[in-house]
């Protein structure tokens, strides 16, 4: 859910209005269609999650370290445990506490929690937009987490006197394992070769084998073909041959890969899940490791299962899941989440719903018995409808206090970002104490309308002391449903797809304000661009005219800021940040204490 951190933001304006400063706020409850408090409402959602354990708050107790692909987000949930009474077993439970998110560095594609030193405090390994990085975690009371720096390799596979060394990157899309796969104590990478095989390549930790100490971090490529898996067509197979110069060309497709090594049978050497987006159902290989079996002298996978989950979990697996083997229920044993890592929509259904497996470990970490609990894990305790989302407050019952609105595409596996729809929450509470439960999870039917790119506003814009309806959508256009009920009981009636003949082109995110305080309602819109155009009311109050004053106010430009290479000025490659073209900017406007105003500006990133 991108624009939950606009939700969050809009809630404090509302209820909480800070002289100085917004601060993250739990006190309004949201509720399910059942009455069912949500825990974590305003966590933001999930759509790509990676799971890591870490202990934050010193209890002794394992917490949950979530990256988001999405955002590139970091989220961290604290555990709690109720203790059981007579007959029932001790409860634990997740508290979402963004407190802890200031201490991570900005990460891209992946970011995992893994002690690389030996001091049982896990290190940061991620992704830094152009070469895999350590954080060394230096916490003494707080978190904090020191850069030790980018890995690279001494290639024994194909070695090079004028580049021994190869820095260790990553491959778009794909999630490596980062574990000791020899059992000698240091940790080591494996990858995928490339984005268009199904080769893995495994960068071998030397620590262990030099005698030096752990943190003395080193690593050699010792295999471009490890585990003798490759595929032939569509499919994976074992035992394949390893000719680089064939394989290569041989390639004509490329795919998503995941990998996740753990011991399945107890034998000693580590087994592996392969997951991949060439396979629409059960998208996750299961290999059996024969090092132990054939004593081998390195990992060879004997056999494979392409149907090691029963059919009804199968069959909600997203495509080449992100797999994380982490201790959910805290009994030293690790347990297994299958999460949504893909996020190429144009080529694949994209689950952003219900999109967290769980599955709980009932034996050990090393012959472990999967059960599976949940496909909402964490997530369903959020508000999360879908991917984009776009609030709104008004009073729609006419009992002076704030409902909340919001627009959503939905899950993409289900609507393809084609039927954008409104989620209505009605505030059953008060406005100093707010207490939202969920009405309707269609409301007005808009699922019908094939809507996309859905902002909406409300505003008495005729007069009449009722609000009225209005939808931003992604061609540019506004559409304006009029209220023909009353206040208290409201009836929206499409009037028109143009309002006032607006069209920005792209992502229109209207917003209804007085800015020349002439007692009359201007209009605000935000655009795809990030800019914002305002259009003053020339005529009444109860008769409207809108007209075009500029299509940059106050020379607002939202734009994601994106890492790219130029040429220096010594003819060298430099990084440098530049504004990417789109910024979905969506304009509010806050009165402070003081009674002076400011411009929010929502955007594709959040707030």
């Amino acid at each position: 859910m991108k624009h939950l951190w606009a939700l969050s933001i809009i809630m404090l304006s509302v209820f909480t209005l800070r002289a100085q400063l917004f601060e993250i706020s739990n006190d309004p409850i949201f509720r399910n269609s059942q009455g069912d408090v949500y825990t974590n409402a305003l966590a933001g959602g999930l759509n790509q999650p990676q799971f890591s354990n870490f202990d934050f708050n010193g209890d002794g107790k394992l917490d949950l370290f979530v990256f988001d692909r999405t955002g590139n987000k970091v989220l961290v949930f604290i555990s709690e445990t109720t203790p059981g009474t007579s007959g029932s077993a001790a409860t634990i439970a997740y508290r979402y506490d963004p407190s802890y998110e200031q201490f991570f560095p900005e990460a891209s594609e992946f970011m995992q929690l893994k002690d690389y030193d030996g001091d049982a405090k896990p290190d940061i390994w991620m992704y830094d937009g152009d070469s895999v990085v350590i954080y060394k975690n230096a916490a003494v009371s707080l978190p904090q987490f020191d850069f030790i720096g980018g890995l690279s390799s001494l290639d024994r596979v194909q070695p090079s006197k004028f580049r021994p060394y190869k820095r260790i990157s990553h491959v778009k899309g794909c999630l490596p394992a980062i574990v000791d796969i020899d059992n000698d104590s240091d940790i080591d990478y494996i990858a995928n070769l490339n984005v268009i095989g199904s080769q893995m390549i495994l960068f071998s930790n030397t620590s262990a084998d030099n005698n030096l100490p752990l943190g003395d971090i080193g690593f050699e490529i010792l295999d471009k073909c490890y585990g003798g898996i490759d595929e032939t067509g569509t499919d994976l197979i074992v035992n394949a041959p390893c000719f680089f110069s064939e394989g290569y060309r041989t390639k004509k497709h490329t795919a998503t890969k995941t990998l996740l090594f753990f011991d399945n049978d107890n034998d000693g050497d580590l087994d592996l899940f392969y997951g991949t987006s060439e396979r629409e159902t059960n998208p996750v290989y299961y290999f059996e490791n024969g090092k132990v079996d054939l004593s081998f002298y390195k990992d060879t996978f004997i056999s494979m299962d392409t149907s090691f989950f029963p059919q009804m979990i199968e069959s909600q697996i997203p495509t080449a899941p992100a797999m994380s083997y982490v201790d959910v229920d805290l009994d030293g044993e690790l347990d297994l989440i299958l999460s949504t890592n893909e996020k190429d929509k144009s080529s694949f259904p994209i689950h952003e719903k219900n999109n967290a497996l769980l599955l709980l470990n009932d034996k050990t970490t090393t012959n472990p018995a999967f059960n599976f609990q949940q496909n909402d894990f964490l997530v369903g305790n959020m508000i999360d409808f879908g991917a984009h989302t776009a609030p709104v407050f008004g009073d729609l019952d006419g009992d002076g206090d704030q409902d909340l609105v919001f627009a959503t595409n939905g899950d993409h596996y289900y609507t393809g970002d084609t039927a954008d729809f409104l989620v209505y929450f009605e505030n059953i509470g008060t406005s100093a104490s707010p207490d939202f439960k969920l009405v309707d999870e269609d409301y007005l039917g808009l699922k019908a309308m094939k809507y996309t790119g859905l902002v909406p506003a409300f505003s008495d814009i005729d007069g009449d002391n009722d609000l009225d309806l209005f939808l931003g959508k992604g061609d540019g256009t506004i559409a304006q449903y009029e209220n023909t009920g009353t206040s208290s009981s409201p009836i929206f009636s499409l009037k028109t797809e143009t309002f006032a003949t607006i069209d920005v082109q792209s992502s229109a995110a209207p917003y209804f304000y007085d800015l020349n305080e002439d007692g009359k309602l201007d209009l605000l819109v935000g655009t795809f661009d990030g800019n914002i155009h305002f259009y003053e009311n020339t005529g009444t109050v109860d008769l409207p005219t809108f007209s075009m004053v500029t299509d940059s106010l106050g020379k607002i430009v939202v734009n994601e800021l994106i890492l790219t290479s130029e040429i220096g000025p010594e003819g060298t490659l430099i990084d440098v940040w530049v504004p990417n073209y789109y910024g979905y900017s969506a304009p509010t406007v806050l009165t402070w204490e003081d009674g002076s105003k400011c411009i929010a500006v929502g955007g594709d990133e959040g707030v």
